[in-house]
């Protein structure tokens, strides 16, 4: 499942043209000024990647792939609705 998930991700980051650090921080920059509540929702979402990823590491730590497979699935929900936020915003 470990491989299914990363060839998903990667797919999902093609498919939102990932964007490089410097122009993440300009989108952000943007958003803050000119769309506060975005940002928000996206440093939320931002922050719950995180929180999932660390879970993440613990079950597969532990040896749970039900809980795994449950966890990555979230995990490519949150990044594709980050992915699509800072996409938007692009412009």
């Amino acid at each position: 499942m470990n491989a299914e998930f990363e060839t998903r991700l990667h797919n999902l980051k093609e498919q939102y043209h990932v964007l490089t650090p410097d122009k993440k921080r300009e989108i952000k920059r943007e958003m803050l000024l000119h769309r506060p509540r975005t940002y928000r929702k996206c440093e939320h979402l931002r922050h719950e990647l995180l929180r999932l990823e660390l879970k993440r590491n613990q079950v597969l730590a532990a040896d749970q792939p039900e809980k795994n497979h449950e966890l990555e699935e979230k995990i490519l929900m949150k990044k594709a609705q980050l992915l699509k936020i800072l996409y938007e915003n692009k412009k």
